[in-house]
């Protein structure tokens, strides 16, 4: 499960990851949305939308200030539902919010107004001095449009690739307008729009359906008060151009990267998704032009012994994991050093989702108006670890060492600190060993799923260095068997510091792990397993065919 990032020329914008020596509030936040056509079209249907939203990357700019991206991979299928060629003029939707104009909370890209739009901006002076040029650019106007080419654009830290069905879409122009709008929250503030219109053209077919695939990344809102939090909504109501209801909306997100908020009168289904994703299903909605939803993290917010409080991570289980438990556990507490952990979880109903941010009261408002969220295991984890501090360290003191919850953690394999992936982190420092005399052969976990999987991963042993991986015992076979002992599978594991996958078809139920040979370890006789991870699908072909186009995945011939 490596780290997934755009395809296309992002590297070339990424200078260097690190923490912030200080809080800070990079004022500007970008909203994203639906391909809308320049006018109500009711020949052409938009039937289904993927929006695969991969993360936040944290990153700094070149005048080492830090920043933040929003990447996203969205997939729309149309239909041209007449017997008639059309040729729609079409736009992708782009708005940033500048909220902060002190050249300490400034966004990076703000600097780049200057250089695109020499006229209208000067940043020059205070704040103050600074607003009120911009306010005197509209006194007698309500907005100002321009066009920009897309060298323009890469400035403003934004790339976007559109294809339709498989062939690039050119996008011939770029325009922008620039509009004030007010914020209200904590004290009137005024906010400078920069909407972006990136005009195309969309080909259709008499009564024939077509794939559009946009991937592109934009700035976020980002926030950080001995933390990292982000920010970026996405407007599925520039959808409400096309013609009638939208069949379905799938939205993807990783627990481990960000959380997805719905505004509270949406009605839609949750499911696990492949190995790290959480799917939401939002069915047979007509949007208003302006609805939108949210994408958000807040990181290391609970880890605040010093401003280099160490790694941290993202802890999340499967929404479809129910009643885990062993027929032993070693008993044993851990510390894990220069590390901090925090709970996350995938979709949450929010009374509101803001335009945009301004970082009040230290928090993100999405944060602030979130209701309910999603039910996940990952709570139960606090209870067994807690986040301390010695002196200015961070450390984590895992309370039940081996609990079989640690089996299921589904954190990302790699994490980047200063630049620097990092691998054999805080996920794999944690692991179930049963707790019997001898090598633990017959033991087993027991768990269960009420959403199928077609596939499982496995990391035998303990996984959290060399040394502690061989001087255990591990895992050589595995009985996998339902709740009454009835074997499945038998599962040969390798002898490495790696993880085993296996094509296995799992209904929704309870199933066991039985340990049935091992490899001994030099020390330790305990058995240990350091991750189990699901590939859960659901049953909807539509999804599971356009999402590998999404990936880019070809169809294998007959």
């Amino acid at each position: 499960m490596k780290k997934t990032v755009c395809s296309f020329a992002l590297a070339s914008l990424l200078f260097t990851i690190a923490r912030a020596d200080e809080g800070f509030i990079i004022g500007a936040t970008t909203s994203s949305g639906v391909i809308y056509s320049d006018k109500e079209h009711e020949a052409i249907a938009m039937n289904r939308e993927i929006i695969d939203f991969m993360g936040f990357i944290q990153t700094h700019t070149n005048e080492f200030r830090p920043a933040a991206l929003a990447s996203y991979s969205v997939l729309f299928e149309f239909e041209n539902t007449t017997g008639g060629y059309h040729q729609v003029d079409c736009g992708f939707p782009i708005q940033i919010a500048f909220t902060h104009f002190d050249p300490q909370s400034r966004a990076s890209i703000t600097e780049f107004l200057t250089k695109i739009f020499p006229d209208l901006f000067d940043l020059r002076g205070t704040k103050e001095e600074v607003l009120k040029r911009i306010q005197a650019q509209f006194e007698s106007r309500v907005f100002i449009r321009r066009f920009v080419n897309m060298r323009d654009l890469y400035l403003l830290q934004t790339e976007v690739n559109i294809t339709q069905d498989g062939k690039p879409v050119d996008i011939d122009r770029v325009m922008v307008e620039f509009r004030l709008v007010d914020d209200d929250r904590g004290g009137k503030k005024t906010v400078l729009s920069m909407q972006l219109h990136l005009l195309h053209k969309l080909n259709f077919t008499p009564r024939q359906k077509s794939i559009v695939i946009v991937r592109y990344y934009t700035p976020a809102f980002n926030m950080g008060y001995d933390s990292y939090n982000f920010y970026a909504p996405y407007v599925i109501g520039t959808g409400a151009t096309w013609k009638g209801e939208i069949q379905a909306i799938y939205i993807l997100n990783r627990p481990h990267e960000s959380s997805l908020a719905l505004p509270y009168y949406l009605d839609y289904t949750t499911h696990d998704f492949e190995y790290d994703k959480r799917l939401t299903i939002i069915k047979k909605h007509e949007p208003e032009r302006f609805e939108k939803i949210g994408f958000f993290a807040v990181r290391n917010q609970i880890c605040g012994c010093s401003k280099d409080a160490g790694l941290h991570e993202s802890i999340s289980m499967p929404w479809s994991l129910r009643n885990v438990s062993a027929s032993s556990s070693l008993s044993a507490t851990s510390i894990i050093q220069g590390a901090c952990f925090e709970t996350a979880h995938g979709t949450s109903v929010a009374r509101w989702i803001p335009d945009f941010d301004m970082g009040y009261y230290d928090r993100l408002t999405i944060v602030r108006e979130i209701v309910t969220t999603d039910s996940s295991l990952a709570h139960v984890l606090h209870e067994i670890a807690e986040n301390q501090c010695s002196g200015d360290e961070a450390l984590v003191e895992v309370k039940k060492a081996y609990h079989p919850l640690w089996a299921f953690d589904n954190g990302p394999d790699s994490i980047s600190l200063r630049g620097i992936q990092q691998f054999a982190h805080f996920k794999e420092q944690t692991a179930w060993c049963e707790g019997v005399p001898g090598d633990g052969v017959g033991e087993y976990l027991s768990f269960q799923i009420i959403q199928p999987a077609k596939g499982m991963k496995l990391y035998p042993g303990n996984q959290r260095s060399q040394d502690v991986f061989f001087s255990t015992t591990r895992p050589k076979f595995i009985d996998l068997t339902d709740d009454a002992g009835n074997q499945i599978e038998n599962l040969s594991l390798w002898d490495f510091m790696t993880s085993s996958s296996f094509d296995i078809e799992l209904p929704a139920g309870r199933y066991r792990l039985v340990i049935r040979e091992t490899y001994p370890g030099s020390k330790d006789k305990h058995t240990c397993i350091s991750g189990i991870y699901f590939r859960f699908t659901i049953d909807d072909t539509w999804l599971v065919e356009n999402y590998d186009k999404l990936k880019g995945v070809k169809k294998k011939e007959e």
